[in-house]
């Protein structure tokens, strides 16, 4: 698991903890509000956002392998190698 990911959430989820204002910036978007964050909620989440990353990010290699190739699948023209 990425480090960095499960920092962000446990530091977002402390802070959601310990709110004193309405605003959350947590990925529990205010369900938690004020409220314990458990482990596993933080374990699943940091999971979560780790995987949507990983695929945000091969899609974003996919599309710059088929780049380099012409063949971009969202290209306007739908020709490949035009513009």
């Amino acid at each position: 698991m990425n480090a960095t990911i499960w920092t962000l959430v446990d530091r977002n989820a402390d802070a959601c903890e310990n709110a004193k204002t309405s605003r959350c910036r947590c990925h529990c978007n205010g369900a938690l509000h004020g409220k314990r964050h458990s482990a596993e909620w933080r374990d699943q989440t940091a999971r979560e956002i780790e995987v949507a990353h990983g695929q945000q990010r091969a899609h974003e290699l996919a599309q710059l392998a088929l780049g380099l190739e012409g063949k971009r699948d969202d290209d306007d023209s739908g020709e490949p190698g035009v513009e």
